[in-house]
């Protein structure tokens, strides 16, 4: 009897938590994450624990990262308005308001009305509201939840947004284009009431914060974007690190009205259109620590807490298999491969470097001629391409890299493949099976308005103005 007078509180308890819709939100946005990376990741990790065995209860290798463990699953189709192929300004536009667009716009509807994203609802609900990300809080996926632009690359005019829309938390590496006409963009954030607070020595007051918070990455810092996993030192910032202190920060500014957090992994994108295979299961792993983070909150606070994982589009058309390999995945053969694509291409263009030093740093970066297999015949060809371009060399280095692990690219831009979703929470039931990327946002918005749900629904896309 004991026993069930307890549930039958826990369960009250939960229901009454949800009278004004869920207290705690967290939305992952992986931007470029397509489903064969994440599984590259699990295979990888798996591969490479100081525990494996060999075939596992979930198959030859497989690891389930904190995101494919969460119990609902789901596809979402990412085609925009005006193309199969999306951007991140479309995608993120979707995934925020819930209506689709035209490739390069923010917040926006192809006829030009503006739309309002569900952090926004979120806000207008009275929750303390955080948007974070790993590149500049100006790009397309993080603006596309507070700015309203009819392009994407208006860097300046999508931070004064930021300031109108009024949210409690912008964390990132900082804005592209902070100054322009002498209107800093700095400045207007300070005079708006944000306080600035730089790197790790920021996020450690961030929780203190009675204001506002910009946070950015360290000034020091050699980049407009956060490190990348593979290059990261211990002086940077991790997402990980981001929403643990937006958990802190955001808790105590909302209060009882609880919070809406939006964190992108921003880089996997970037390094799935470098086509660079370490790199890009190296941030896809990085960004899974952050989603654990969150679910470490959720099992304190299950009957108040969401969280959503998804991506806006598919990257670079990353296969799992190709013809060297046949059956095989070698996968492991990364494991000591070391550096992004882009910081070599950085180091042998700014130092001029010669062929034989570009040699021997690919040999002992990323093991080519050891765990990477290169014939002499590719070697001459790699000498004659860096001749011509550097930046090309090291791309079919990478090449090479990808080849040896069983890997394979398709392109160096986006791809119409459906991504995942994964959730966890009440009300997120309806995320099961297929949808639209548009289904995500209108189904918060639901749960945030209350309206009625029927369990599977699927949400209607509408646009969704002010």
């Amino acid at each position: 009897m004991r026993r069930l007078l307890l549930t039958l509180s826990a369960c009250i308890a939960g229901s009454m938590s949800w009278a004004a819709g869920p207290k705690y939100v967290f939305y992952f946005i992986g931007d470029g994450m397509g489903i064969p990376l994440i599984n590259a990741a699990q295979y990888y990790s798996a591969r490479t624990s100081s525990d494996y065995t060999g075939a596992t209860l979930y198959g030859y290798g497989n690891h389930k990262l904190t995101m494919s463990a969460l119990p609902i699953s789901g596809i979402a189709s990412t085609d925009c308005a005006d193309s199969h192929i999306t951007d991140s300004a479309a995608a993120g536009t979707a995934l925020a308001s819930g209506s689709k667009t035209n490739t390069g716009m923010i917040g926006m509807a192809p006829d030009g009305d503006k739309l309002y994203s569900i952090a926004h609802t979120a806000k207008e609900a009275g929750k303390a509201v955080g948007i974070i990300t790993t590149v500049s809080i100006d790009h397309a996926t993080p603006a596309s939840f507070y700015a309203h632009r009819p392009n994407r690359g208006l860097y300046h005019e999508i931070a004064l947004d930021g300031i109108e829309a009024g949210f409690d938390l912008y964390g990132g590496s900082g804005f592209l284009k902070p100054v322009k006409d002498s209107v800093d963009i700095y400045n207007l954030y300070d005079k708006a009431g944000y306080v600035r607070m730089r790197g790790r020595d920021g996020l450690k007051k961030m929780k203190n914060a009675k204001s506002p918070v910009l946070l950015t990455e360290r000034e020091e810092a050699p980049s407009n974007l956060l490190a990348m996993a593979i290059d990261r030192s211990d002086d940077d910032m991790t997402l990980a690190e981001m929403v643990s202190a937006s958990i802190d920060y955001l808790s105590n500014r909302g209060g009882e009205e609880g919070f809406f957090l939006m964190a992108e992994g921003g880089q996997i994108d970037m390094v799935c259109h470098s086509n660079d295979p370490k790199a890009a299961i190296e941030e896809t792993l990085d960004f899974d620590k952050a989603i654990a983070v969150a679910y470490d909150f959720y099992k304190r606070h299950p009957h108040e807490t969401l969280i959503i994982v998804t991506a806006d589009h598919e990257t670079g058309g990353f296969a799992l298999g190709n013809y060297a390999n046949g059956y095989t995945l070698p996968i492991d053969r990364l494991r000591d491969v070391k550096g992004s694509a882009s910081m070599l291409t950085k180091l042998v263009r700014e130092s001029d470097m010669s062929w034989s030093d570009a040699r021997t740093a690919l040999e002992e970066m990323w093991r080519l001629g050891d765990d990477i297999k290169v014939s002499d015949d590719e070697w001459a060809e790699l000498e004659k391409i860096y001749a011509e371009s550097k930046s090309r060399a090291i791309y079919e280095a990478s090449m090479l890299v990808s080849k040896a692990a069983g890997l394979g690219w398709t392109t160096g831009s986006h791809t119409a493949a459906p991504v995942a979703i994964f959730a966890v929470g009440h009300g997120l039931e309806p995320l099961a099976g297929m949808h639209d990327n548009t289904d995500i946002a209108n189904l918060l918005r639901k749960l945030y308005l209350q309206e009625s749900i029927i369990p599977h629904e699927i949400p209607v896309n509408k646009k969704v103005r002010r």
